[in-house]
């Protein structure tokens, strides 16, 4: 086992054989929260590998995160990860996306596996017993809390067999329809709604 830790500004080195990491009570445990003076190349703050190299039924996760409150405690809010990039300051434009989470299913862009379940970028499922007097719901969208408002609910980069077509004709829709806004490509379009 190698295990070295130092303290203030010096070099954390390689650590093997550690599964525990505790922070100071009511502390967060702060990783990476640095300066990156680079002007170019990509800068990761945390970065999870896991590698699985043994044939058999393992079920691999990048990392699993599970806040709780302890039976008969109460609290506000109970959030499993709140992810925001923020722009600070009112300088310094950026030549590519804004993005607050990215997910990607990939593959050596070679063929050959089969997955006997489905694919899914996100899955949402309720295991839930105790009263929401709010309600449950897939998805909460806020209303624009800044200067600048949404454009749509989705955008679509361009049609695509099994996911999105662009409308083609007329139809007669109720005089009380409403909508909400997505964009395929570079054209806008609006999803009805009516009473059910």
């Amino acid at each position: 086992m190698a295990v070295r830790v130092t303290r203030g500004k010096a070099l954390i080195g390689r650590i093997e054989d550690l599964d525990q990491i505790r922070p100071k009570a009511d502390k967060p445990l702060k990783i990476s929260s640095v300066d990156y003076t680079g002007t170019s190349g990509d800068k990761i703050g945390i970065q999870s590998r896991p590698n699985a190299t043994g044939d058999g039924t393992v079920t691999l996760y990048g990392a699993q995160i599970q806040p709780r409150f302890k039976d008969a405690i109460g609290g506000a809010s109970l959030i499993g990860l709140d992810v925001g990039p923020i722009l600070k300051g009112t300088s310094g434009n950026m030549t590519g996306d804004w993005r607050g989470i990215e997910v990607n299913l990939t593959d050596d862009n070679q063929a050959g596996r089969t997955v006997d379940g489905i694919g899914a970028f996100l899955r949402l499922r309720p295991q839930i017993h105790h009263a929401i007097t709010g309600g449950l719901f897939g998805i909460e969208v806020l209303k624009d809390g800044g200067t600048k408002g949404w454009d749509a609910f989705l955008k679509f980069e361009d049609e695509a067999t099994g996911l999105v077509n662009k409308p083609s004709g007329a139809v007669s829709l109720p005089a009380t329809t409403g909508w909400i806004r997505v964009k395929i490509d570079s054209t806008f379009y609006k999803i009805a709604l009516y009473d059910d």
